[in-house]
């Protein structure tokens, strides 16, 4: 199963309780179900949408792949300009349930040196198999 969001840029309040929802809807489903929630949350590590979307099961892939390095650094680039309303990480990939984390890295790539995003990509590769 896998879950696509973008959640609000502007508002706090919007954005944790959009959190409780994805909560509340990834444990509604068993426990021996692979989720995967991906997205622009526009937040970042250690915030509480982020608190609790963990607290409720879900997993950083990012952590899970680089466990003394739990945070890539920011993920908006705004076409090359740097953005100071989002110094961090916005861009996540969580997992629930039997899902084993390989790896993951952010992507910088600029083909034929034209950003495709203002995002750059954040990948995970995961074993859903387990």
């Amino acid at each position: 199963r896998i879950v696509n969001t973008h959640l609000d840029h502007e508002g706090t309040a919007a954005r944790s309780q959009a959190a409780r929802l994805l909560a509340t809807d990834g444990a509604a489903w068993p426990s021996h179900m692979r989720q995967l929630l991906v997205g622009d949350l526009n937040t970042g590590t250690g915030t509480e949408p982020i608190r609790t979307l963990e607290r409720s099961g879900w997993r950083d892939t990012w952590a899970a792949a680089h466990p003394t390095d739990t945070d890539p650094g920011p993920t908006r680039h705004g076409f090359g300009v740097p953005a100071d309303s989002h110094p961090q990480r916005i861009d996540w990939i969580m997992a629930r349930g039997p899902v084993h984390v390989v790896s993951s890295e952010l992507v910088h790539d600029r083909p034929d040196g034209v950003w495709p995003s203002d995002h750059f990509f954040i990948w995970a590769d995961v074993i859903a198999n387990v």
